[in-house]
């Protein structure tokens, strides 16, 4: 029973540590958008215990959580679908790579098993708490320098207004959102397979690719 229940709170703190990283990396006020960030994690944890633990699909656990957070971003907080793919999917690309690098350095100074990766033991947990705790610096290190990309429209937005996602303006995060995503896919399929340095280099590649482009599109703004 203490598994469990371990499992919907950690669960929840995964999902609301990567939101609040993600809504400072671009500047969204994380004070007025917390409630439904923390009614998303809260679901997101739900909908991964039922995946995980009910069902057994958690080849589509991650997959699931990223079109409920996008979604939610679409309906309560009133952004594009567009903009609220960018927000998940980027906040996704710190957290990985992140949970990657402290699995690395947990397991090269043997303070966790290697198969950490594998089974939900208290070293998960551990795991698991120690990259929360780094995302919500990193949020809090953002907020305080007044840091984070300013590209982004403010919520919230014009659906009716017509885009164009491939014209020079966009061409670039179009670009980074689209490497997020196969990356996330790739990431969920080379993990499953046991490639997990593999999956490790190349998120941090698409990880410093998506910042250089946030980057010159903030310039150009």
């Amino acid at each position: 029973m203490l598994d469990h229940v371990l499992y919907l709170l950690f669960g929840f703190m995964d999902v609301f540590a990567l939101l609040v990283v993600a809504a400072a990396l671009f500047r969204i006020p994380v004070l007025k958008a917390g409630p439904t960030l923390v009614l998303v994690a809260v679901l997101a944890s739900l909908l991964s215990y039922l995946n995980r633990m009910v069902m057994n699909w958690s080849v589509f656990d991650l997959l699931a959580q990223t079109a409920l957070s996008a979604l939610f971003f679409v309906l309560v907080l009133k952004f594009r679908l567009f903009w609220s793919m960018i927000i998940v999917s980027s906040g996704l690309m710190v957290f990985l790579p992140l949970q990657f690098t402290i699995y690395v350095l947990l397991t090269r100074f043997d303070f966790l098993p290697d198969a950490i990766a594998s089974h939900n033991t208290g070293f998960v947990f551990a795991l698991q708490l120690l990259t929360d705790a780094s995302c919500l610096l990193i949020a809090c290190a953002l907020r305080l320098g007044k840091r984070g990309y300013r590209f982004m429209p403010q919520a919230p937005h014009d659906f009716q207004e017509r885009i164009l996602y491939f014209s020079p303006r966009y061409e670039k995060l179009t670009l980074a959102l689209a490497a997020n995503l196969i990356n996330i896919m790739f990431t969920l399929y080379l993990t499953l397979n046991g490639w997990i340095y593999f999956s490790y280099a190349i998120s941090l590649i698409v990880l410093f690719t998506m910042l250089i482009l946030f980057d010159q599109t903030d310039k150009k703004r």
